[in-house]
C-alpha cells in the first residue's frame, strides 16, 4: 500500500459552530480521517455576543481535541467582503500574462491593491497560437486585506499556521465541482458547443446565504443572497412571541413540535421573499449564460431542516430541488457513518472543498494569503539551508586561503597566468550580460509606451455620460437625494418652493391623477416643481474668450452668471453647452435661477477637484513592471465656469408644439460655427466654416424644434376648460449656457501635444 500524504484540514468558522474535517489522499481516494462540530453557545451576531472571544474558545476547543502536528490548514472567509471577475484577456504572448493580468486587476478591482489580497486563475485553456495566448479568460478574486487579518488573527492567537485562504463560496465551488460533477483538477474537456450542465448549489447561513452555479468548467456565476436563517428565527420570535433562544430551538426541531402548521404559517411570509430572491439570482442567470442549462439545486445549511422547505422551493422554482445526504466521492467509514457527522452534514460543504483544494484535486486553486506571509514562511523554510551554505562557504573560504598561499609562494607558476586570463573571459561575460539587459529593458520602455498608446483615451470614455448625469441632478428635486439615492447638497432655495410655495401640494395632485388614470384632466402647474429640458446641444471651440466677448455683444444681460465669472472671461479651448426647455411654474425667470441655473454653478464645487498635474513616470523596481496610467480625474468638478441664461421668454396662451424661443439653437452663432443646412450632405463643408466636415455633437440640428408637432420627450400641451378662469397657465422658455473644459489626460498617449505655446488646442473636435 502507498504511503499516505500528510493530510489537509478544512476549517469553516461560521455563525453558529466551528465545523472541520482532515482528508487524505490515499491511494487515489479522498479519505476522511477526522472531524470536528464546535458550537458556539451563542450566535455570533447576537448584540450580546463577543464574536472574538467566542471564536477563540472554539478553537481552543477543537485543538483540545485534535492534533494539526504535520498537518496543512486551510480556512475560509465569507464571500460577502470578497470580489470575484471573469475576464476575457486581448491576445497577448503567453509569457507576457501575468503583466496583462496585473493591469487588468487595477480596472475590475475598487480599490488600491495595496488595500487587497488577490489571486487570479486561468479558466479553461484557450488557444496558443505562435506563443500569443488566444481567446484566455481568467478567474480574478480579491478580498480586503482587513478581512483576511481579522480572520487569521484568530488562529495565530492559538499558534495554528493557516496555509491556504480561500472565500467560502469558492470552496463551496470547489465542493460542487469535485463531489457532485466528478470534475478533478487539471482534466478539461472538450467544448463540444452545447448546452453546459450546471448544478446550483444553495448554502444557507444564519445572517446571509450563498448561492454558487458552476459546470465544473468554464461557468462559475456567485452571488449572496441577504436573507439566512436568522430571519426565520426572529418570524417565529415576531409570531409566537418568543424569545429568540426558544424560537431558535423551535426551528431546529420543528417536526418534533406539535405546532408545526403554526410554525409553517409564521415563515411563509419570510419563505417566500427568500424565495423571489432566489428566483431573481436564477433568472439572472439564465438571461447572461445562454448555453447554460441548469440541472438541479443542492441545497446546504442547517437551515434547510425546516420540514416543507424542500418542497416549497421545488414548486415555486419549477425545478428539482436535492437536499445534501452525503458526499459522494469522500470515503473514511471512521467520519462519514459517526452520527454527529450525518447530523450536521449539510454544514461540512465548505470544509470538504477546502480540504479537497488542500490536496490539489479541486478545479480552483487560488490562495487568497497575504504574500508577505507566504514570503516570511519561504524565508524561515530556507534557513537551515542557508546556514548549511554558510558553513560550506566559510570551508571553502578557508580551502581558497590555503591554495592562495600556496600561489603566493609560487607566483611565477602558470597557474596565475591562468588565472588571469579566467578573470578577463570573466569580465568580457559581465559586459555582454550588461548589454543583454539594457536591450531588455530598452524592450520593456517600448512596450510600456505602445501599452499606453492602446489605452489612450479610456480614462475619458464617460465624460459626456457623467455631463448628462450631472445636468439631470441639477434639475430640482425635493427628495433630498440625487438619481442614484447619495444625498444632495443643501438646497435651501428649492425647499422654499416646496415647502412654502405649494410645490408639495401641487406633486401630489399630480401623482394622484397619474395614478388613477385621469391623464385627460387638467393638472395645476403653476407651483409644479418641474423643469422640461427639450435639447441640449455642444460645440467645441478654440477661443472660449471670443465667445465670451460675442455673448456679451448679443445685447443680452449675463443673468445669473457669478460676479466672478463676468469679471474673468475663459480662456483657451473647451465646449460651450447650451440647454434649451420650459417650465410652467409662475415663479418663471425666478424659478429656473433658483433651481437650475443656482444648481449648474455651485453643484459641481462639492466634488472631487480634479488632479493638477499627472504624477511623474517613474522608474519601476527590479523585478517589477512597468506602471499603467493613474486612473481618471473627475471630469466635472471645477471644469464648469460662467454659467448664464442667456433668453428668456414668458409665452402666454402658449399653444401647442409652438415654442418661440427655443425652437432656433443660438449656440452656434456665438463660437462662430456656422449654421449647417439640415439637408446637407454628411462630411460637407459649411459655407464660410472653419473645418471640413463640421457637424453639431450628436446631428444636435436634427433636435431643433420646429413650429408644427411635437418633439420627442415633449409634454403634451393641456387642454382648455371653458369653464375654470386661466386654466391654460403660461409657459416660460429659456436658454442657459456654460463652459466645460473637459480634461483630457490621454491626448499626450495619442502621439500629440494637446496645447501649444499660446494656449491653444491641437486636438480635434469630438465629433
Amino acid at each position: 500500500m502507498a504511503k499516505p500524504q500528510a493530510g489537509v484540514w478544512g476549517i469553516d468558522i461560521g455563525q453558529c459552530a466551528l465545523k472541520a474535517v482532515r482528508v487524505e489522499n490515499i491511494d487515489g481516494v479522498v479519505t476522511a480521517t477526522a472531524f470536528d462540530y464546535v458550537e458556539h453557545p451563542k450566535i455570533l451576531s447576537q448584540p450580546d455576543a463577543d464574536p472574538d472571544q467566542l471564536t477563540r474558545e472554539a478553537l481552543e476547543k477543537f485543538l483540545s481535541r485534535n492534533s494539526l502536528r504535520g498537518d496543512q490548514v486551510a480556512m475560509s472567509v465569507p464571500g460577502q467582503s470578497g470580489l470575484a471577475r471573469f475576464v476575457k484577456l486581448p491576445p497577448v504572448e503567453e509569457k507576457k500574462i501575468n503583466e496583462i493580468v496585473h493591469f487588468e486587476a487595477k480596472q475590475q478591482i475598487p480599490f488600491a491593491l495595496e488595500e487587497v489580497v488577490w489571486d487570479y486563475q486561468r479558466i479553461g485553456s484557450g488557444v496558443v497560437t505562435d506563443g500569443f495566448a488566444m481567446e484566455t479568460e481568467i478567474g480574478l478574486f480579491a478580498i480586503k486585506r482587513e478581512a483576511v487579518q481579522r480572520a487569521l488573527q484568530h488562529f495565530q492567537e492559538v499558534d495554528v499556521e493557516v496555509n491556504l485562504v480561500q472565500m467560502a463560496p469558492l470552496a463551496l465551488c470547489n465542493f460542487v465541482s469535485y463531489d457532485l460533477l466528478n470534475k478533478d483538477a487539471g482534466v478539461n474537456e472538450e467544448d463540444e458547443g452545447g448546452k453546459k450542465h450546471c448544478v446550483v448549489a444553495l448554502d444557507i447561513g444564519v445572517e446571509s446565504s450563498n448561492m454558487v452555479i458552476t459546470d465544473g468548467e468554464r461557468v462559475i456565476w456567485q452571488r449572496p443572497i441577504p436573507i439566512g436563517g436568522n430571519r426565520f428565527t426572529r418570524a417565529l420570535t415576531r409570531e409566537m412571541k418568543l424569545t429568540f433562544a426558544k424560537a431558535e430551538h423551535l426551528k431546529k426541531n420543528a417536526t418534533k413540535s406539535p405546532d408545526l402548521r403554526k410554525i409553517l404559517a409564521a415563515l411563509k411570509p419570510d419563505l417566500n421573499e427568500f424565495v423571489n430572491e432566489v428566483q431573481k439570482s436564477l433568472t439572472f442567470f439564465t438571461n447572461s449564460h445562454r448555453d447554460a442549462q441548469v440541472q438541479y439545486l443542492i441545497g446546504l445549511g442547517s437551515a434547510f431542516r425546516l420540514p416543507g422547505l424542500q418542497k416549497f422551493l421545488n414548486e415555486r422554482l419549477q425545478l428539482e430541488v436535492r437536499k445534501l445526504q452525503k458526499f459522494n466521492r469522500l470515503a473514511g467509514d471512521s467520519v462519514i457513518t459517526a452520527p454527529v457527522f450525518n447530523d450536521n452534514v449539510l454544514s461540512f460543504g465548505v470544509a470538504y472543498g477546502l480540504a479537497v483544494q488542500g490536496l490539489k484535486l479541486a478545479r480552483l486553486q487560488t490562495n487568497l494569503l497575504p504574500g508577505e506571509i507566504r514570503l516570511e514562511r519561504q524565508i524561515r523554510g530556507k534557513k537551515p539551508w542557508a546556514v548549511a551554505a554558510a558553513a560550506a562557504l566559510l570551508l571553502g573560504v578557508a580551502g581558497l586561503a590555503f591554495g592562495y598561499r600556496l600561489e603566493y609562494d609560487a607566483v611565477a607558476s602558470p597557474e596565475i597566468e591562468l588565472a588571469k586570463q579566467q578573470g578577463v573571459a570573466a569580465l568580457a561575460n559581465a559586459d555582454k550580460w550588461k548589454k543583454d539587459c539594457d536591450a531588455k529593458e530598452a524592450q520593456v520602455k517600448a512596450l510600456h509606451r505602445q501599452v499606453r498608446t492602446i489605452i489612450a483615451g479610456q480614462d475619458e470614455r464617460l465624460n459626456w455620460v457623467k455631463l448628462h448625469r450631472y445636468i439631470n441632478e441639477c434639475l430640482p428635486r425635493t427628495d433630498g437625494k440625487t438619481i442614484d439615492g447619495k444625498d444632495l447638497p443643501s438646497d435651501a432655495k428649492a425647499r422654499e418652493y416646496w415647502d412654502r410655495q405649494g410645490g408639495q401640494a401641487a406633486w401630489e395632485k399630480y401623482k394622484a391623477k397619474q395614478s388613477s388614470g385621469r391623464v385627460d384632466e387638467e393638472d395645476d402647474l403653476r407651483a409644479l416643481m418641474q423643469i422640461n429640458l427639450m435639447n441640449v446641444n455642444a460645440l467645441w471651440t478654440d477661443d472660449l474668450g471670443g465667445y465670451f466677448s460675442k455673448l456679451k455683444e448679443d445685447g443680452k444681460d449675463l443673468t445669473g452668471m457669478l460676479a466672478a465669472d463676468r469679471a474673468r472671461p475663459p480662456t483657451g479651448a473647451g465646449w460651450v453647452v447650451e440647454l434649451r426647455g420650459f417650465t410652467y411654474h409662475d415663479a418663471g425667470e425666478k424659478f429656473i435661477l433658483d433651481t437650475l441655473v443656482d444648481n449648474l454653478t455651485t453643484r459641481h464645487k462639492d466634488r472631487k477637484a480634479p488632479a493638477k498635474e499627472a504624477p511623474k513616470e517613474e522608474k519601476p523596481a527590479e523585478g517589477q513592471s512597468a506602471a499603467l496610467p493613474p486612473p481618471a480625474v473627475d471630469p466635472i468638478g471645477g471644469h464648469i465656469s460662467h454659467v448664464v441664461m442667456s433668453r428668456f421668454q414668458q409665452v402666454e396662451k402658449p399653444e401647442a408644439g409652438v415654442f418661440p424661443l427655443i425652437k432656433d439653437s443660438y449656440v452656434a452663432r456665438l463660437v462662430g460655427a456656422p449654421v449647417m443646412d439640415p439637408g446637407a450632405a454628411p462630411g460637407a463643408r459649411p459655407a464660410g466654416g472653419k473645418r471640413d466636415g463640421w457637424r453639431p455633437l450628436g446631428g444636435a440640428e436634427a433636435n431643433v424644434l420646429k413650429g408644427g408637432g411635437r418633439a420627442a420627450g415633449e409634454i403634451p400641451e393641456r387642454k382648455k376648460d371653458p369653464d375654470k378662469k386661466d386654466a391654460e397657465p403660461n409657459r416660460f422658455e429659456f436658454v442657459i449656457l456654460f463652459v466645460w473644459q473637459e480634461p483630457t489626460p490621454s491626448d499626450s498617449d495619442k502621439g500629440f501635444n494637446p496645447t501649444t505655446p499660446g494656449g491653444k488646442t491641437t486636438r480635434q473636435p469630438k465629433q
